[in-house]
């Protein structure tokens, strides 16, 4: 059997980058939920969860925890909504 692929070690420069974009990307999150724009908020946690994939090593989690959770909310929200 094949060895399951291991993620690439991110270098201090990749991490900063990712952590500067999931930020951008909460705020924007924020923007939408208060407009109320379903697409906006929908299309926010699809940025918010890829960006936030390679973060979700051990020793990173702590970067990505505020942002997923705000994004989770954010889509409980909406759903509420629809009900």
């Amino acid at each position: 059997t094949e060895a399951a692929p291991t993620m690439p070690r991110l270098t201090h420069s990749n991490v900063t980058q990712h952590m500067d974009a999931i930020n951008r990307a909460e705020q924007a999150l924020v923007s939408f939920v208060r407009v109320k724009d379903n697409d906006g908020i929908h299309d926010g946690c699809q940025l918010i969860w890829n960006i936030g994939l390679p973060l979700l090593q051990p020793n990173l989690r702590s970067h990505v925890k505020r942002p997923l959770a705000a994004a989770a909310a954010a889509l409980e929200d909406t759903v509420s909504t629809y009900q």
